[in-house]
Protein backbone atom coordinates (compact mmCIF):
# COMPACT_ATOMS: atom_id res chain seq x y z
CA UNK A 1 0.00 0.00 0.00
CA UNK A 2 1.48 3.55 -1.29
CA UNK A 3 0.41 6.22 0.77
CA UNK A 4 2.57 9.32 1.93
CA UNK A 5 5.06 7.98 -0.94
CA UNK A 6 5.66 5.65 1.19
CA UNK A 7 4.98 1.83 1.27
CA UNK A 8 3.30 0.42 4.02
CA UNK A 9 2.89 -3.65 4.75
CA UNK A 10 -0.53 -4.90 5.16
CA UNK A 11 -0.24 -7.73 7.86
CA UNK A 12 -3.15 -9.79 6.84
CA UNK A 13 -6.32 -10.48 4.75
CA UNK A 14 -8.26 -8.94 7.48
CA UNK A 15 -6.69 -5.57 7.61
CA UNK A 16 -6.56 -5.57 3.57
CA UNK A 17 -10.13 -6.22 3.86
CA UNK A 18 -11.29 -3.41 6.24
CA UNK A 19 -10.45 -0.77 4.05
CA UNK A 20 -12.44 -2.08 1.68
CA UNK A 21 -9.18 -2.53 -0.63
CA UNK A 22 -10.00 -4.34 -3.74
CA UNK A 23 -8.20 -7.78 -4.62
CA UNK A 24 -8.16 -6.64 -8.22
CA UNK A 25 -6.17 -3.62 -7.72
CA UNK A 26 -3.37 -5.17 -6.59
CA UNK A 27 -0.27 -4.88 -8.96
CA UNK A 28 3.41 -6.26 -8.85
CA UNK A 29 6.34 -3.98 -8.70
CA UNK A 30 9.83 -5.20 -9.41
CA UNK A 31 12.43 -5.00 -5.98
CA UNK A 32 14.25 -1.83 -7.64
CA UNK A 33 10.56 -0.07 -7.47
CA UNK A 34 9.91 -0.87 -4.53
CA UNK A 35 12.99 0.58 -3.43
CA UNK A 36 11.88 3.69 -4.34
CA UNK A 37 9.78 4.48 -1.98
CA UNK A 38 10.43 4.65 1.89
CA UNK A 39 8.73 2.18 4.83
CA UNK A 40 5.64 3.62 6.77
CA UNK A 41 7.02 2.30 9.62
CA UNK A 42 5.42 4.99 11.95
CA UNK A 43 1.54 4.67 12.45
CA UNK A 44 -0.71 5.69 15.31
CA UNK A 45 -4.38 5.07 15.53
CA UNK A 46 -6.93 7.34 14.17
CA UNK A 47 -7.59 10.08 16.36
CA UNK A 48 -5.17 8.39 18.33
CA UNK A 49 -2.18 10.19 20.33
CA UNK A 50 0.19 7.00 20.74
CA UNK A 51 3.02 6.78 17.64
CA UNK A 52 4.53 3.46 17.42
CA UNK A 53 7.29 2.32 15.13
CA UNK A 54 6.70 -0.62 13.72
CA UNK A 55 9.59 -2.90 13.53
CA UNK A 56 10.49 -6.84 12.71
CA UNK A 57 6.17 -6.91 12.66
CA UNK A 58 5.63 -5.91 16.50
CA UNK A 59 4.43 -2.08 17.33
CA UNK A 60 6.85 -0.01 19.99
CA UNK A 61 5.15 2.60 21.46
CA UNK A 62 7.34 6.04 21.01
CA UNK A 63 7.09 7.08 24.76
CA UNK A 64 7.38 10.60 24.26
CA UNK A 65 7.91 13.36 21.73
CA UNK A 66 11.34 13.96 22.83
CA UNK A 67 12.43 10.75 22.24
CA UNK A 68 10.81 10.81 18.87
CA UNK A 69 12.85 13.84 17.95
CA UNK A 70 15.80 12.36 19.37
CA UNK A 71 15.39 9.53 17.59
CA UNK A 72 14.91 11.63 14.65
CA UNK A 73 11.56 10.47 13.17
CA UNK A 74 9.57 12.34 10.61
CA UNK A 75 6.62 13.92 12.23
CA UNK A 76 5.16 13.97 8.06
CA UNK A 77 5.98 10.16 8.09
CA UNK A 78 3.38 8.71 10.88
CA UNK A 79 0.66 6.91 8.86
CA UNK A 80 -2.28 6.86 10.63
CA UNK A 81 -4.90 2.98 10.71
CA UNK A 82 -7.64 1.69 11.76
CA UNK A 83 -8.52 0.26 15.01
CA UNK A 84 -8.22 -3.38 13.22
CA UNK A 85 -5.04 -2.97 11.91
CA UNK A 86 -3.55 -1.74 15.26
CA UNK A 87 -4.51 -4.71 16.84
CA UNK A 88 -2.94 -7.25 14.44
CA UNK A 89 0.60 -5.70 15.57
CA UNK A 90 1.63 -7.13 18.67
CA UNK A 91 3.22 -4.88 21.21
CA UNK A 92 6.83 -5.21 21.43
CA UNK A 93 9.31 -3.09 24.19
CA UNK A 94 8.47 0.61 24.11
CA UNK A 95 10.68 3.00 23.10
CA UNK A 96 12.09 5.22 25.89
Amino acid sequence: VVGKGLVRHVPNPEVFNSYNFSWGDIITVSPTELKEYGQANLIRGIGEAKVYLVENGKKRWVETAEIFTKKSYDWLKIVEINEIELKAYPTGSNIK
